[in-house]
């Protein structure tokens, strides 16, 4: 398993709390468990674990909006 922490700011490079983020593998077997919504730091916290060996891409989406910014965890087989 693979803790993902995601950092929002906003164009003044300030923190915003209180924002969904939801994550999103390109990958069909992982299983993600979605963060709360951003703390008064901008951060939220999710968690990323499969049963396929490989490389992950997470990617973030907040309100309908992608972000370029990825993740990329790999996973090992047993």
């Amino acid at each position: 398993m693979a803790e993902i922490i995601v950092e929002v700011r906003d164009t003044h490079n300030n923190f915003v709390p209180g924002i969904e983020i939801k994550l999103i593998s390109d990958r069909q077997g992982d299983i993600i468990e979605q963060p709360a919504k951003t703390n008064q730091n901008g951060l939220a916290t999710g968690n990323i674990r499969s049963t396929e060996p490989g490389l992950s891409k997470i990617s973030a989406v907040i309100e309908d909006i992608s972000f370029d910014d990825t993740a990329k965890i790999f996973f090992k087989g047993k």
